[in-house]
């Protein structure tokens, strides 16, 4: 990772603004909320971007026509929570242990011919993860689904050790 000093707000505007295109041609609105208390994180902003377009992209894509897509950010005391909620197809509650897996795609994408390649959301987890971060899903067949991930305001170093 490239860490640097990160403005989460400004992500999340910068990564709505690519793709508000394909909102628009799905016909999905995309609403952001975004805590006036949010910090920079010590992260790095490419692999952060990538994560913020995996998961907006596959919220417009996975949406329905006229549906909507929420981005929220809130500090919490130890880490930044991000939310990214849509009103799409969801996921079923036994796929949804297998959303990170490697090439896992869930069968009513599949069934709808939703172009993937089951990778994104293994990506995205191994950036979230290399942050200290974690991400998870709740979702619900035929009523949305909700992805959360959070990054920590103090970046934990992997060498670091519990040595005095």
């Amino acid at each position: 990772l490239e860490l640097s000093s990160v403005n989460i707000g400004h992500l999340i505007a910068d990564a709505v603004d690519l793709l508000l295109e394909a909102a628009e041609q799905h016909e999905v609105t995309v609403r952001v909320h975004v805590a006036r208390d949010i910090e920079t994180v010590q992260a790095d902003a490419a692999r952060l971007a990538q994560v913020l377009d995996n998961l907006l992209s596959n919220a417009i894509k996975y949406n329905r026509q006229g549906g909507s897509v929420v981005i929220t950010a809130n500090r919490e005391p130890e880490h930044i929570l991000v939310m990214v909620q849509d009103t799409g197809i969801g996921i079923a509650i036994d796929d949804q242990p297998h959303v990170f897996d490697r090439f896992f795609r869930a069968p009513e994408g599949v069934r709808l011919k939703i172009e993937g390649s089951g990778l994104g959301l293994s990506i995205t987890q191994g950036i979230i993860q290399r942050h200290g971060g974690r991400i998870w899903v709740q979702s619900e067949l035929n009523v949305g689904s909700s992805f959360y991930f959070t990054l920590p305001l103090v970046r934990i170093d992997d060498n670091a050790t519990d040595q005095p």
